[in-house]
């Protein structure tokens, strides 16, 4: 067999199993993700390293700025196959039917999302709610912060970067918009829904993926 297929076969197992002994994902979380990349990498490379940017960029933000974070209470905790599922479901959805443009934003909400959450802890300005702007305690569920607004673009247009390789500059600017809009959709729902004890973190994070990819598929028909 090709080396090359031997690395990219072995990619997920190897960040799965290292996701579950540092604690990032529980045992069937892990088992989940491992499913979804293969899922992926059955369709195609270029639908797989759109789970392996989401990994890999939401990897990196979470790593920084950890024991601030984890002396406010706010660090990373072990995640389970729900929270897989609500960040990755969409867009393995959307690339199994072979749309490019909901895949890539479906992804690109989700990442974009955890980039604005974990950078924004770090922001020296207290978070505001998204809906009613007042003041609101680091980690409150549709809090912002220009720090973790200016996270949310700028991974946007990081994560997109994979789409443009692969697609072109068409569908990066679709992943880029909607990536922005989708991110800022769980904000929104988070302070409406998550805040209120109406539902929970998953719940929020599939809707809003759900509603970038819509977005990501609409103007892929217009654009």
């Amino acid at each position: 067999m090709d080396l090359t297929l031997v690395g990219i076969y072995s990619l997920p197992l190897i960040i799965g199993a290292l996701a579950y002994v540092r604690s990032a994902l529980d045992l069937l979380g892990s088992i989940t993700g491992l499913a979804l990349a293969y899922i992926l990498i059955y369709i195609g490379l270029p639908w797989f390293s759109l789970i392996l940017d989401f990994f890999v960029i939401g990897t990196i933000v979470t790593r920084i700025g950890y024991e601030r974070k984890k002396k406010l209470g706010q660090h990373q905790k072990t995640r389970g196959i729900l929270n897989v599922l609500g960040n990755s479901l969409v867009g393995v959805g959307f690339a199994l039917i072979g749309n490019a443009a909901g895949a890539s934003s479906a992804f690109c909400s989700a990442t974009s999302d955890t980039s604005s959450s974990e950078i924004g802890l770090l922001s020296k300005t207290r978070p505001r709610s998204i809906l009613t702007g007042k003041e609101v305690p680091p980690g409150y569920d549709g809090g912002v912060t220009p720090l973790g607004l200016a996270a949310m673009i700028g991974t946007s247009f990081i994560f997109s970067l994979v789409p443009l390789y692969f697609w072109g500059w068409r569908i990066f600017i679709i992943s880029f918009v909607s990536g922005i809009i989708g991110a800022i959709a769980d904000s929104i729902l988070g302070d409406a829904f998550e805040s209120r004890k109406i539902w929970g973190n998953n719940t929020t994070n599939f809707v809003s993926t759900l509603i970038a990819g819509i977005i990501g598929y609409l103007l892929a028909l217009v654009l």
